[in-house]
């Protein structure tokens, strides 16, 4: 009868465990290719997303403008008029509209509502999610619960005080 183990020596039987493998120098390598990637891609995505430069101009060019809008009074309000923002019309009525370029290219929104000015950006996506909080703001909606929506930046300026609100 056949012994169940090898005859020439110390070949292990195809039943025995393997040796265990050693952690080499090319595995290390390998490990800390991978993590300096991965380290490289995310730095990448944060330092992209931290470096927001457009945002800040937004709200300091809508506070310009705000700013000029509210000290353009109003002719039908008995205000005195005064000079508005160079890039509206002299004769325009200053209810509502839109007025200068963002820094994503598309105009800046305006809207005069009760005693106050609100100038606002669509932001990145471009569009005008604050349509209804400043709907609310003309209906009554008192100023210091104003909250601009969505990714949306402005300023709102009060007239006739020299309290201006920020966001």
């Amino acid at each position: 009868m056949r012994n169940s183990t090898s005859t020439l020596g110390n070949r292990p039987d195809s039943n025995s465990a393997l040796p265990p493998r050693r952690f080499g120098t090319t595995d290390l390598a390998i490990v800390l290719g991978l993590w300096s990637a991965m380290a490289v891609l995310v730095g990448g995505v944060l330092s992209e997303l931290a470096s927001d430069t457009d945002t800040p101009m937004a709200k300091a060019q809508s506070e310009a403008y705000a700013q000029q809008l509210a000290l353009a009074g109003s002719p039908e309000e008995g205000d005195r008029p005064g000079r508005g923002p160079a890039s509206l019309p002299a004769d325009k009525a200053l209810r509502s509209g839109t007025l200068g370029k963002d820094p994503w290219g598309k105009p800046y929104y305006y809207r005069i509502v009760k005693s106050a000015v609100v100038v606002w950006s669509g932001g990145r996506n471009q569009e005008a999610d604050s349509e209804p909080a400043i709907d609310r703001l003309e209906s009554g909606q008192p100023l210091q619960d104003f909250r601009f929506m969505g990714d949306d930046v402005g300023f709102v300026q009060v007239r006739h005080n020299e309290v201006s609100y920020r966001q």
